[in-house]
Protein backbone atom coordinates (compact mmCIF):
# COMPACT_ATOMS: atom_id res chain seq x y z
CA UNK A 1 0.00 0.00 0.00
CA UNK A 2 1.25 4.01 -0.56
CA UNK A 3 1.59 4.73 3.27
CA UNK A 4 3.07 1.01 3.46
CA UNK A 5 0.54 -0.13 6.24
CA UNK A 6 1.86 2.55 8.07
CA UNK A 7 -1.29 2.35 10.98
CA UNK A 8 -0.21 -0.44 12.80
CA UNK A 9 3.72 1.33 13.57
CA UNK A 10 2.56 4.24 14.16
CA UNK A 11 -0.76 3.75 15.70
CA UNK A 12 -1.41 0.00 16.66
CA UNK A 13 -0.08 -0.03 20.39
CA UNK A 14 -2.04 3.00 21.45
CA UNK A 15 -5.09 1.97 20.25
CA UNK A 16 -6.25 1.10 23.49
CA UNK A 17 -9.06 2.96 26.19
CA UNK A 18 -9.85 5.69 24.21
CA UNK A 19 -10.27 4.57 21.06
CA UNK A 20 -12.43 1.47 22.52
CA UNK A 21 -15.00 3.67 24.07
CA UNK A 22 -15.67 4.74 20.14
CA UNK A 23 -15.78 1.55 18.69
CA UNK A 24 -18.94 -0.35 17.91
CA UNK A 25 -19.23 -4.08 16.44
CA UNK A 26 -20.81 -4.93 13.62
CA UNK A 27 -23.19 -8.12 13.61
CA UNK A 28 -20.61 -9.99 12.09
CA UNK A 29 -17.82 -9.19 14.83
CA UNK A 30 -15.98 -6.45 13.09
CA UNK A 31 -15.22 -3.14 13.99
CA UNK A 32 -17.48 -0.55 11.92
CA UNK A 33 -16.21 2.10 10.34
CA UNK A 34 -18.67 5.12 8.91
CA UNK A 35 -17.88 7.87 6.39
CA UNK A 36 -19.66 10.53 5.62
CA UNK A 37 -20.16 12.26 2.43
CA UNK A 38 -21.89 15.21 0.32
CA UNK A 39 -21.13 13.50 -2.99
CA UNK A 40 -23.71 13.77 -5.42
CA UNK A 41 -23.66 12.53 -8.63
CA UNK A 42 -24.10 8.98 -9.52
CA UNK A 43 -20.26 8.50 -10.55
CA UNK A 44 -19.29 9.87 -7.27
CA UNK A 45 -21.43 7.81 -5.11
CA UNK A 46 -20.94 5.09 -7.54
CA UNK A 47 -17.08 5.65 -6.58
CA UNK A 48 -17.58 5.35 -3.18
CA UNK A 49 -19.42 2.22 -3.68
CA UNK A 50 -17.09 0.25 -5.22
CA UNK A 51 -14.30 1.77 -2.59
CA UNK A 52 -16.01 0.77 0.48
CA UNK A 53 -16.98 -3.07 -0.98
CA UNK A 54 -13.24 -2.84 -2.02
CA UNK A 55 -11.87 -2.25 1.37
CA UNK A 56 -14.47 -4.38 3.13
CA UNK A 57 -13.28 -7.25 1.09
CA UNK A 58 -9.01 -6.60 1.35
CA UNK A 59 -9.30 -7.02 5.43
CA UNK A 60 -10.92 -8.76 8.01
CA UNK A 61 -11.02 -6.17 11.07
CA UNK A 62 -13.51 -3.48 9.84
CA UNK A 63 -16.47 -3.28 7.81
CA UNK A 64 -17.28 0.33 5.97
CA UNK A 65 -20.17 1.86 5.11
CA UNK A 66 -20.39 5.43 4.03
CA UNK A 67 -23.58 7.85 4.29
CA UNK A 68 -24.75 10.72 2.40
CA UNK A 69 -24.99 13.68 4.04
CA UNK A 70 -25.48 16.18 1.17
CA UNK A 71 -25.80 18.94 -0.46
CA UNK A 72 -22.62 20.10 0.28
CA UNK A 73 -24.35 23.59 1.02
CA UNK A 74 -25.77 21.77 4.45
CA UNK A 75 -23.13 19.17 5.09
CA UNK A 76 -21.89 21.40 7.53
CA UNK A 77 -24.72 22.04 9.44
CA UNK A 78 -25.63 18.16 9.45
CA UNK A 79 -21.89 17.94 10.98
CA UNK A 80 -22.76 20.27 13.99
CA UNK A 81 -26.29 18.05 14.68
CA UNK A 82 -23.97 14.94 14.59
CA UNK A 83 -22.05 16.87 17.37
CA UNK A 84 -24.08 17.99 19.73
CA UNK A 85 -26.04 14.76 19.51
CA UNK A 86 -22.82 12.90 19.55
CA UNK A 87 -23.22 10.80 16.21
CA UNK A 88 -20.30 11.90 14.62
CA UNK A 89 -18.35 9.65 11.72
CA UNK A 90 -15.51 8.24 11.80
CA UNK A 91 -14.02 9.96 8.80
CA UNK A 92 -15.67 12.81 6.61
CA UNK A 93 -14.90 13.33 2.83
CA UNK A 94 -15.18 17.29 2.85
CA UNK A 95 -14.97 20.19 0.85
CA UNK A 96 -11.39 21.95 0.72
CA UNK A 97 -12.97 25.21 1.63
CA UNK A 98 -14.61 23.88 4.78
CA UNK A 99 -11.37 22.22 6.16
CA UNK A 100 -10.06 25.17 8.18
CA UNK A 101 -12.80 25.91 9.72
CA UNK A 102 -12.95 22.12 11.00
CA UNK A 103 -9.96 22.56 12.10
CA UNK A 104 -9.97 25.39 14.31
CA UNK A 105 -13.30 23.77 15.91
CA UNK A 106 -11.01 21.04 17.29
CA UNK A 107 -12.91 18.40 15.24
CA UNK A 108 -9.94 16.84 13.19
CA UNK A 109 -7.64 14.31 14.52
CA UNK A 110 -3.62 15.17 13.85
CA UNK A 111 -1.91 12.79 11.29
CA UNK A 112 1.16 14.71 10.65
CA UNK A 113 3.42 12.09 12.02
CA UNK A 114 1.32 9.45 9.94
CA UNK A 115 2.17 11.87 6.82
CA UNK A 116 5.39 12.48 7.12
CA UNK A 117 6.53 8.53 8.07
CA UNK A 118 5.29 8.05 4.67
CA UNK A 119 7.73 10.38 3.14
CA UNK A 120 4.82 10.55 -0.47
CA UNK A 121 4.70 13.81 0.23
CA UNK A 122 6.73 14.80 -3.12
CA UNK A 123 4.20 12.72 -4.85
CA UNK A 124 1.21 14.98 -4.34
CA UNK A 125 0.53 18.68 -5.88
CA UNK A 126 1.36 20.98 -3.00
CA UNK A 127 -1.40 23.47 -3.20
CA UNK A 128 -3.68 20.00 -2.43
CA UNK A 129 -1.81 18.66 0.85
CA UNK A 130 -1.46 22.41 1.40
CA UNK A 131 -5.46 22.65 2.16
CA UNK A 132 -5.28 19.77 4.44
CA UNK A 133 -2.70 21.68 6.52
CA UNK A 134 -2.57 24.10 9.43
CA UNK A 135 0.28 25.51 10.96
CA UNK A 136 2.89 22.87 9.27
CA UNK A 137 0.38 19.65 10.75
CA UNK A 138 -1.73 17.75 8.39
CA UNK A 139 -5.28 16.74 9.58
CA UNK A 140 -6.04 15.04 6.52
CA UNK A 141 -5.54 14.31 3.02
CA UNK A 142 -6.86 15.27 -0.21
CA UNK A 143 -9.02 12.63 -1.90
CA UNK A 144 -9.95 14.37 -5.27
CA UNK A 145 -8.97 17.28 -6.53
CA UNK A 146 -10.10 20.33 -9.46
CA UNK A 147 -10.09 23.73 -9.85
CA UNK A 148 -12.50 26.22 -11.43
CA UNK A 149 -12.69 26.01 -15.17
CA UNK A 150 -14.92 28.29 -17.79
CA UNK A 151 -17.45 25.95 -19.24
CA UNK A 152 -19.36 27.15 -22.53
CA UNK A 153 -22.39 26.06 -25.55
CA UNK A 154 -20.29 25.75 -28.18
CA UNK A 155 -23.59 26.01 -30.32
CA UNK A 156 -25.05 29.80 -28.34
CA UNK A 157 -20.89 31.20 -29.30
CA UNK A 158 -20.50 29.79 -32.64
CA UNK A 159 -24.45 31.34 -33.05
CA UNK A 160 -23.25 34.71 -31.65
CA UNK A 161 -20.02 34.44 -33.80
CA UNK A 162 -17.80 34.58 -31.06
CA UNK A 163 -15.23 32.60 -29.58
CA UNK A 164 -14.66 31.18 -25.71
CA UNK A 165 -13.09 34.77 -24.04
CA UNK A 166 -9.74 34.80 -23.15
CA UNK A 167 -9.26 38.34 -21.13
CA UNK A 168 -11.71 39.90 -18.84
CA UNK A 169 -12.67 42.14 -21.38
CA UNK A 170 -13.47 39.88 -23.73
CA UNK A 171 -15.66 37.68 -20.99
CA UNK A 172 -18.22 40.90 -19.80
CA UNK A 173 -18.70 41.31 -23.98
CA UNK A 174 -19.45 37.76 -24.84
CA UNK A 175 -21.52 37.41 -21.73
CA UNK A 176 -23.29 41.05 -22.73
CA UNK A 177 -23.87 39.34 -26.60
CA UNK A 178 -24.61 35.48 -25.49
CA UNK A 179 -27.62 36.98 -23.32
CA UNK A 180 -30.91 36.73 -25.31
CA UNK A 181 -34.31 36.19 -24.29
CA UNK A 182 -34.60 33.49 -21.54
CA UNK A 183 -31.07 33.03 -21.47
CA UNK A 184 -28.52 34.49 -19.78
CA UNK A 185 -24.49 35.07 -20.82
CA UNK A 186 -22.75 33.82 -17.10
CA UNK A 187 -23.66 32.06 -13.91
CA UNK A 188 -21.80 31.10 -11.23
CA UNK A 189 -22.95 29.34 -7.28
CA UNK A 190 -22.76 32.53 -5.31
CA UNK A 191 -24.73 30.81 -2.31
CA UNK A 192 -23.73 31.75 1.14
CA UNK A 193 -20.80 30.29 2.17
CA UNK A 194 -16.90 29.45 1.91
CA UNK A 195 -18.13 27.72 -1.64
CA UNK A 196 -18.94 30.90 -3.32
CA UNK A 197 -15.56 32.53 -2.04
CA UNK A 198 -13.91 29.75 -3.66
CA UNK A 199 -15.73 30.76 -6.78
CA UNK A 200 -14.50 34.38 -6.71
CA UNK A 201 -10.69 33.41 -5.54
CA UNK A 202 -9.12 32.64 -8.90
CA UNK A 203 -10.77 35.36 -10.46
CA UNK A 204 -8.40 38.20 -8.28
CA UNK A 205 -5.76 36.20 -6.62
CA UNK A 206 -1.90 36.88 -7.69
CA UNK A 207 1.49 35.86 -6.30
CA UNK A 208 0.97 38.94 -4.17
CA UNK A 209 -1.63 40.38 -1.72
CA UNK A 210 -2.93 37.42 -0.01
CA UNK A 211 -3.87 38.79 3.46
CA UNK A 212 -5.40 41.58 1.94
CA UNK A 213 -7.47 39.77 -0.62
CA UNK A 214 -10.75 41.86 0.54
CA UNK A 215 -9.30 45.35 0.45
CA UNK A 216 -7.65 44.39 -3.20
CA UNK A 217 -8.50 46.16 -6.28
CA UNK A 218 -8.56 43.14 -7.75
CA UNK A 219 -11.13 41.74 -5.99
CA UNK A 220 -13.29 45.55 -6.05
CA UNK A 221 -12.65 45.13 -10.14
CA UNK A 222 -14.06 41.29 -9.86
CA UNK A 223 -17.12 42.96 -8.01
CA UNK A 224 -17.60 45.68 -10.64
CA UNK A 225 -17.77 43.02 -13.57
CA UNK A 226 -20.49 41.23 -11.58
CA UNK A 227 -22.54 44.38 -10.70
CA UNK A 228 -22.01 44.52 -14.93
CA UNK A 229 -23.33 41.44 -15.52
CA UNK A 230 -25.87 41.75 -13.49
CA UNK A 231 -27.60 45.15 -14.21
CA UNK A 232 -27.14 44.23 -17.76
CA UNK A 233 -29.14 41.21 -17.57
CA UNK A 234 -26.35 39.14 -17.83
CA UNK A 235 -26.47 37.02 -14.68
CA UNK A 236 -29.37 35.82 -12.57
CA UNK A 237 -29.76 37.21 -9.62
CA UNK A 238 -31.21 33.18 -8.77
CA UNK A 239 -27.62 32.30 -8.49
CA UNK A 240 -27.00 33.40 -4.84
CA UNK A 241 -28.98 30.27 -4.15
CA UNK A 242 -27.45 27.44 -6.27
CA UNK A 243 -24.74 25.13 -6.12
CA UNK A 244 -22.75 23.74 -8.35
CA UNK A 245 -24.35 21.74 -9.75
CA UNK A 246 -27.63 23.82 -9.92
CA UNK A 247 -25.59 25.96 -11.90
CA UNK A 248 -24.89 22.92 -14.40
CA UNK A 249 -28.17 21.96 -14.76
CA UNK A 250 -29.32 25.52 -15.88
CA UNK A 251 -26.28 25.58 -17.91
CA UNK A 252 -27.70 22.46 -19.57
CA UNK A 253 -31.78 23.75 -19.45
CA UNK A 254 -29.88 26.73 -21.88
CA UNK A 255 -30.94 29.44 -19.14
CA UNK A 256 -26.95 29.90 -19.05
CA UNK A 257 -24.52 30.30 -21.62
CA UNK A 258 -21.14 29.94 -19.83
CA UNK A 259 -20.76 29.01 -16.44
CA UNK A 260 -17.93 28.90 -13.96
CA UNK A 261 -17.37 25.54 -12.25
CA UNK A 262 -15.34 22.47 -11.44
CA UNK A 263 -14.56 19.22 -12.94
CA UNK A 264 -17.56 17.72 -10.66
CA UNK A 265 -19.97 18.81 -12.98
CA UNK A 266 -18.58 16.60 -16.17
CA UNK A 267 -20.88 14.20 -15.52
CA UNK A 268 -23.77 15.78 -15.88
CA UNK A 269 -22.63 17.39 -18.93
CA UNK A 270 -21.31 13.62 -20.74
CA UNK A 271 -24.76 12.93 -20.31
CA UNK A 272 -26.24 15.59 -22.08
CA UNK A 273 -26.70 16.77 -26.40
CA UNK A 274 -25.39 20.35 -25.27
CA UNK A 275 -22.26 20.80 -26.88
CA UNK A 276 -19.44 22.26 -24.36
CA UNK A 277 -16.35 23.45 -24.42
CA UNK A 278 -13.83 24.42 -21.58
CA UNK A 279 -11.25 26.99 -21.24
CA UNK A 280 -9.29 28.32 -18.42
CA UNK A 281 -11.01 31.18 -16.15
CA UNK A 282 -10.25 34.46 -18.63
CA UNK A 283 -9.03 35.96 -15.31
CA UNK A 284 -5.70 37.56 -16.60
CA UNK A 285 -2.04 37.35 -16.89
CA UNK A 286 -0.12 36.64 -13.36
CA UNK A 287 -3.76 34.74 -11.89
CA UNK A 288 -2.80 31.80 -9.98
CA UNK A 289 -5.61 28.93 -9.39
CA UNK A 290 -7.48 27.91 -6.35
CA UNK A 291 -6.82 24.34 -5.90
CA UNK A 292 -10.33 22.65 -5.18
CA UNK A 293 -11.69 19.40 -4.30
CA UNK A 294 -12.40 17.14 -1.52
CA UNK A 295 -10.25 16.16 1.85
CA UNK A 296 -10.75 13.22 3.96
CA UNK A 297 -10.37 13.46 7.42
CA UNK A 298 -10.66 11.70 10.61
CA UNK A 299 -12.81 12.58 13.70
CA UNK A 300 -11.11 13.24 16.80
CA UNK A 301 -12.29 10.64 19.61
CA UNK A 302 -13.27 8.15 17.10
CA UNK A 303 -11.97 4.77 15.91
CA UNK A 304 -8.31 6.27 14.83
CA UNK A 305 -6.63 3.12 13.53
CA UNK A 306 -9.40 1.76 11.65
CA UNK A 307 -9.57 5.20 9.88
CA UNK A 308 -6.04 4.76 9.11
CA UNK A 309 -6.33 1.47 8.11
CA UNK A 310 -9.07 3.12 5.43
CA UNK A 311 -6.35 5.80 4.37
CA UNK A 312 -3.37 2.97 4.01
CA UNK A 313 -5.96 1.75 1.23
CA UNK A 314 -7.18 4.35 -0.49
CA UNK A 315 -3.92 6.32 -0.69
CA UNK A 316 -2.27 3.00 -2.73
CA UNK A 317 -1.93 4.42 -6.53
CA UNK A 318 -3.90 2.09 -7.77
CA UNK A 319 -7.24 2.07 -5.91
CA UNK A 320 -6.88 5.89 -5.80
CA UNK A 321 -6.68 6.13 -10.18
CA UNK A 322 -9.72 3.71 -9.70
CA UNK A 323 -11.59 5.85 -7.94
CA UNK A 324 -10.53 9.97 -8.84
CA UNK A 325 -11.34 9.14 -12.77
CA UNK A 326 -14.31 7.42 -12.83
CA UNK A 327 -16.17 10.05 -10.47
CA UNK A 328 -14.49 12.86 -12.95
CA UNK A 329 -12.02 14.08 -10.23
CA UNK A 330 -8.40 14.60 -10.48
CA UNK A 331 -6.03 12.43 -8.44
CA UNK A 332 -4.42 14.58 -5.67
CA UNK A 333 -0.79 12.98 -7.16
CA UNK A 334 0.81 14.63 -9.83
CA UNK A 335 2.03 11.66 -12.08
CA UNK A 336 -1.73 9.99 -11.70
CA UNK A 337 -3.29 13.35 -12.77
CA UNK A 338 -0.86 13.55 -15.98
CA UNK A 339 -1.94 10.08 -16.76
CA UNK A 340 -5.26 11.29 -16.72
CA UNK A 341 -4.93 14.36 -18.81
CA UNK A 342 -3.27 11.97 -21.47
CA UNK A 343 -6.27 9.85 -21.52
CA UNK A 344 -8.82 12.63 -21.47
CA UNK A 345 -7.66 15.69 -23.10
CA UNK A 346 -10.93 17.58 -21.28
CA UNK A 347 -9.14 17.09 -17.79
CA UNK A 348 -5.60 19.07 -19.74
CA UNK A 349 -7.44 22.49 -18.71
CA UNK A 350 -7.89 20.92 -14.66
CA UNK A 351 -4.33 19.53 -14.19
CA UNK A 352 -2.85 22.63 -16.03
CA UNK A 353 -4.57 24.83 -13.81
CA UNK A 354 -3.61 22.48 -10.30
CA UNK A 355 -0.27 22.82 -11.00
CA UNK A 356 -0.26 26.72 -11.12
CA UNK A 357 -2.78 26.54 -8.15
CA UNK A 358 -2.25 28.08 -4.35
CA UNK A 359 -4.54 26.40 -1.61
CA UNK A 360 -6.80 28.42 0.94
CA UNK A 361 -3.88 28.51 3.64
CA UNK A 362 -2.28 30.72 1.56
CA UNK A 363 -4.66 33.59 3.23
CA UNK A 364 -5.03 34.74 6.41
CA UNK A 365 -8.25 34.27 7.93
CA UNK A 366 -9.50 32.37 5.69
CA UNK A 367 -13.00 31.15 6.86
CA UNK A 368 -13.28 34.76 8.21
CA UNK A 369 -12.58 35.94 4.40
CA UNK A 370 -14.61 33.64 3.28
CA UNK A 371 -17.58 34.54 4.94
CA UNK A 372 -17.02 38.56 4.16
CA UNK A 373 -15.87 37.43 0.76
CA UNK A 374 -19.56 35.83 0.56
CA UNK A 375 -21.82 38.09 1.52
CA UNK A 376 -20.25 40.88 -0.30
CA UNK A 377 -21.00 38.90 -3.52
CA UNK A 378 -24.31 38.58 -2.59
CA UNK A 379 -24.98 41.84 -1.74
CA UNK A 380 -23.77 43.35 -5.01
CA UNK A 381 -25.54 40.33 -7.33
CA UNK A 382 -29.00 41.83 -5.17
CA UNK A 383 -27.98 44.94 -5.65
CA UNK A 384 -27.52 45.75 -2.11
CA UNK A 385 -23.68 47.23 -2.53
CA UNK A 386 -22.52 49.20 -5.32
CA UNK A 387 -19.17 48.99 -6.74
CA UNK A 388 -17.63 52.86 -8.03
CA UNK A 389 -15.35 51.58 -10.53
CA UNK A 390 -13.54 48.52 -12.72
Amino acid sequence: MAFLCLTGLLYGCSAGKGSIAETSISEDGKETLVLWSYYETKEQQDSLDRLIEAFNTSQGRYRMKWEYHGPVIEFDKKLALALTEKEMPDLVIADQSNMQAYISKGLLEDITSYVQYSRKEPEYFESALGAAKSQDRYYGLPFCCNTAALFYNKDYLAKAGIEAPENLHEFVLAAKVLSDGDTYGFGMSAARGSQSASQILPWVISTGDREYVLESDDTLNFFAVIQELVQSGSMPKECINWSGNDVARSFLAGEIAMMENSMDVLPLLEKSSVSTGVVKLPSGEGRKSMAGGENIGILKGKNKTGALAFLDFYLDDPVMEQICGPQFGLAPKKELARKQAEKDSRYKVFEEELENSISRNSYAQWSASSDKLSEALIEIILEKRKIGFR
